[in-house]
């Protein structure tokens, strides 16, 4: 799903991968776009305008590979970042504001949630 707002440019796309998703979240896309969109208030408004952001709802055995391949780490985690800025330098002065990819594993964000209460 790609969510932009008609008068900006942003864009939060979010692809429900993982088969627990739907049936664990009602709206899942319109919900994670919401939570992001309240995450980035603090940013300034021309900054906010142009970001993009993937996030990706996917099962632990996909969070698994990829956290083998990118981090070295054979098992499965909560959430993985592939961060697209340098965190050390100021936001691009024009053009899109690339924040990067957000990848969250059903199987085990739906333990630790049980776990917490």
């Amino acid at each position: 799903m790609n969510t932009m707002d008609d008068d900006c440019s942003q864009s939060i796309e979010v692809a429900v991968i993982g088969s627990g998703w739907a049936g664990a979240v009602t709206e899942v896309e319109t919900f994670c776009t919401h939570i992001v969109r309240r995450a980035l208030e603090d940013l300034p408004e021309d900054v906010r305008a142009r970001v993009e952001l993937g996030i990706r709802l996917d099962a632990d055995e996909a969070v698994r590979a990829l956290n083998a391949r990118w981090r070295g780490k054979d098992r499965a985690t909560n959430v993985l970042s592939f961060p697209g800025l340098d965190p050390h330098e100021d936001w691009p002065a024009s053009g899109p504001v690339l924040l990067g990819d957000i990848v969250i594993a059903f199987e085990t964000v739906s333990r630790e949630a049980f776990a917490a209460g």
